[in-house]
């Protein structure tokens, strides 16, 4: 797991994201070039958080990052590790199941 020392005391998804892409990256409008999104989507996501965004960009920051995406969806940054894919699909559908079984639990 990626852990990200922030400014502040609490530490938002979103702010850990900012901090990785310039950490990777060097700049928000870079990323977004090299991503193929506009800055404006960045910052939306960013700052409204990353429930906004559309899975295809969420799909574009995750790889550009090698992150995975239900991580990010979780509210961690989790490295990708070499060979590992991006979703674990077997694991959200055993949540899926579990939440269907036992909602509000």
């Amino acid at each position: 797991m990626c852990v990200l020392k922030g400014r502040g005391d609490v530490m938002t998804i979103e702010n850990q994201l900012r901090e990785l892409i310039l950490l990777k990256h060097g700049s928000l409008r870079e990323f977004t070039f090299n991503i193929g999104i506009p800055y404006s989507t960045l910052s939306t996501i960013l700052k409204k958080g990353i429930m906004t965004a559309t899975m295809s960009n969420m799909v574009k920051i995750c790889n550009a990052l090698d992150i995975k995406l239900d991580g990010l969806v979780a509210g961690r940054i989790v490295e990708n590790k070499p060979g590992e894919i991006l979703l674990d699909v077997e694991d959200i559908l055993n949540r899926t199941k579990n939440n269907i079984a036992y909602p509000n639990v």
